[in-house]
């Protein structure tokens, strides 16, 4: 027993849960779906669970070898609080895929630059 469950009725187990995302619209990533698995070990929800892209995806948070997203370089993992939710996690990241260095036309931009 410990204390967040003083009273043995339930018992807490590792969760693997496959997610998809959407890209929203006017970003680079519109149009396109993303698989991604949140993994929670017997440690959630008192330190984040690790997520890793299924899906090839260009975000600056995310290892582009492993798929997986760098708590560092995510606040909200690098910040986790225990009262954070998955739906948050996958909430925060759908915002961060609409950041403005994600737009489309940010995007056309840099392609420009580089082909100069």
């Amino acid at each position: 027993m410990n204390s967040l469950n003083p009273s043995g009725l339930f018992s807490i187990k590792t969760d693997d849960r496959a997610k998809c995302l959407t890209g929203g619209a006017k970003s680079v990533h519109e149009g396109r779906i993303y698989q991604l698995k949140l993994f929670c070990d017997k440690d959630y929800p008192e330190k984040p669970p690790s997520v890793r892209f299924h899906t090839r995806i260009n975000m600056t948070c995310v290892n582009h070898e492993t798929g997986l997203i760098e708590p560092k370089k995510f606040g909200m993992l690098a910040n986790w609080q225990r009262d954070f939710t998955m739906e948050d996690i996958l909430t925060q990241l759908r915002k961060e895929m609409a950041a403005p260095h994600n737009r489309k036309e940010f995007a056309a931009e840099l392609l420009v630059l580089v082909d100069c």
